[in-house]
């Protein structure tokens, strides 16, 4: 929903910084069919004011679509929105996730819009509990944070299924089930009495 012109900037100063050698994805989310459909047709016309902005042509696939110029290569995804994790309907699965040290949603510097970083680009990095920094800060310095941060530890040294079972065998019982990690770990930061005894 934002100013056109300013993600064309934005790709511009990408391309530059990285001569031209970069791919960028947009992404961007719906939460019903009836809501998905009327994203998607406002979605094609900004990006295709996108694409004329940058020189370039949009090509429409599905709820997917791609922008293409002579120097950017642009992959723009349409994905139905997860649910939160105080949401009942999260916990209906059959079975619960696997660990994956966050392999899958991570090992990444994900950059909010107010410049606060977070070590993985699933959505519950929109907790306070897995910044580790911002913009401003160095690589060294968003490490060092990430050492010391109790969810980041959790997320990639412990696992959150060896921590889930140990929560489990003191009592503690969940909503229900859920092969959703990413879920998971927003259900962990948004209840910090788990870190207690």
């Amino acid at each position: 929903g934002g100013d056109f012109r300013y993600t064309a900037k934005f790709c511009r100063k990408i391309s530059q910084i990285w001569n031209n050698s970069t791919m960028i994805e947009i992404q961007t989310t719906f939460s019903s069919v009836k809501q998905s459909l009327h994203t998607l047709k406002k979605q094609k016309k900004l990006l295709t004011l996108l694409a004329l902005e940058l020189g370039g042509k949009c090509c429409f696939k599905k709820n997917a679509c791609f922008i293409k110029s002579d120097d950017l290569f642009i992959s723009v995804a349409l994905n139905a929105q997860s649910l939160q994790s105080s949401d009942e309907l999260s916990w209906k699965d059959k079975k619960w996730f696997k660990d994956d040290f966050c392999a899958g949603p991570g090992h990444i510097f994900f950059v909010q819009p107010d410049g606060k970083i977070a070590p993985c680009c699933g959505y519950a990095n929109e907790n306070p509990e897995l910044f580790i920094g911002t913009i401003d800060d160095g690589y060294e310095t968003l490490m060092k944070n990430a050492e010391s941060n109790q969810m980041v530890k959790l997320c990639y040294e412990k696992g959150l299924e060896k921590f889930r079972k140990e929560k489990e065998k003191t009592g503690f019982r969940f909503p229900g089930k859920t092969e959703d990690i990413c879920l998971f770990c927003d259900y962990v930061c948004k209840n910090k009495d788990l870190f207690k005894s």
